[in-house]
């Protein structure tokens, strides 16, 4: 009977410590790794992310993915992300500083041409006691965000993967930047505006005729 006590309590404190494990290791993991990031980036400037760093963001990174991030500080000043079209499917995840998902936006909630998102802490409307929600504003994206600092993740998909050094350059050449820094991009067509933001672009070199 001692026994069949003893071990019905083994039992029950495996269990218990498994449980423990699967509720709070994710978020301890998502704690640390954020520390790492936010230790290395400089705050409101666009990374391209290294194969070291990429692999404590990305849980498994693709080769022909293409990953950059962004240090957001919003306490003081809104932060835009601005540049040309991408020439790709594209996904921006935003990381609260316990590692958190508490925002995600794709190609597909925006209209096509120029990329212009904006970020900024979210205040509480003091007659209806809410906090407002994104919204779009001619072709900015204005998002309201619960945390003064936060980490954007970027992730693009060529639509080609004989195309990922052109989209590569493209996202090399968008900007993260305080609101004050960044200007408002004008209606013009999206050939004018990609090449307006790729002024500095580093462009694959061409491959020799065979």
């Amino acid at each position: 009977m001692r026994l069949l006590y003893w071990t019905g309590m083994f039992v029950l404190m495996a269990l218990v410590t498994h449980l423990a494990y699967v509720l709070f290791a994710p978020r301890l993991g998502a704690r640390a790794w954020m520390r790492e990031v936010t230790e290395r980036l400089d705050e409101n400037r666009l990374h391209m992310l290294s194969s070291d760093l990429l692999r404590r963001v990305v849980r498994h990174p693709t080769d022909t993915t293409v990953y950059a991030a962004c240090l957001m500080a919003l306490a003081e000043r809104d932060v835009i992300l601005r540049g040309g079209a991408l020439r790709g499917l594209w996904m921006l995840t935003v990381h609260a500083p316990s590692g958190d998902v508490i925002y995600t936006i794709s190609d597909r909630h925006l209209p096509p041409g120029p990329l212009h998102v904006r970020f900024q802490l979210a205040r509480v409307d003091a007659g209806k006691g809410e906090i407002a929600l994104p919204r779009l504003e001619g072709r900015t994206m204005v998002v309201p965000l619960a945390a003064s600092r936060a980490l954007m993740l970027l992730e693009a998909w060529p639509w080609h993967p004989g195309q990922r050094d052109v989209l590569r350059a493209q996202v090399a050449g968008l900007q993260c930047v305080p609101a004050a820094r960044a200007r408002v991009p004008r209606a013009t067509p999206d050939t004018a505006a990609t090449a307006a933001s790729s002024a500095n672009t580093v462009r694959p070199r061409p491959r020799s005729a065979r």
